[in-house]
């Protein structure tokens, strides 16, 4: 018997997206809905993962890891449909970084501006970021005037 991905599974089956992890609640999103599709790392791997990509709608985003199972069968076919080759970039990135895959104009572009919390005043504070840092994403003033038209 195998075990499931830990990573989750992710298919793209008639008009929709979908994201399944064992234990977890997926989603699910038409194509039809996406405004931008794009990805973004942050520093927590090796251990756990540290690669997504965000399926961005105009009300609201998914998210999967890049290392889910079926990623690449999802990314060729979805780029057929969209009618764009969706390239990764960020495969050797080990910091905060994010970028557009889709719409064209904006590939390459960021996604999100990635910004470490303030360090903490305390030692607990301190210690606690070091072990489990936090970090607000924001989509950039681009993405938000894409995501508005």
């Amino acid at each position: 018997m195998t075990t499931p991905n830990q990573s989750g599974r992710i298919t793209l089956e008639h008009d929709a997206i979908s994201y399944t992890m064992p234990q977890q609640k997926g989603w699910r999103v038409p194509v039809s809905e996406l405004r931008l599709v794009g990805e973004f790392t942050d520093d927590h791997g090796p251990v756990v993962d540290d690669y997504f990509f965000v399926f961005v709608t105009r009300t609201e985003w998914f998210e999967a890891s890049f290392y889910a199972e079926g990623r690449d069968a999802v990314l060729a076919e979805l780029g057929r449909r969209l009618q764009h080759e969706l390239r990764t970039g960020l495969c050797h990135s080990t910091s905060l970084a994010s970028r557009v895959l889709w719409p064209a104009r904006l590939e390459g572009h960021p996604v999100f501006d990635l910004v470490p919390e303030e360090r903490a005043g305390t030692i607990l504070g301190r210690l606690r970021q070091q072990v489990l840092p936090r970090v607000h994403m924001h989509f950039t003033d681009e993405v938000r005037r894409e995501l508005e038209s």
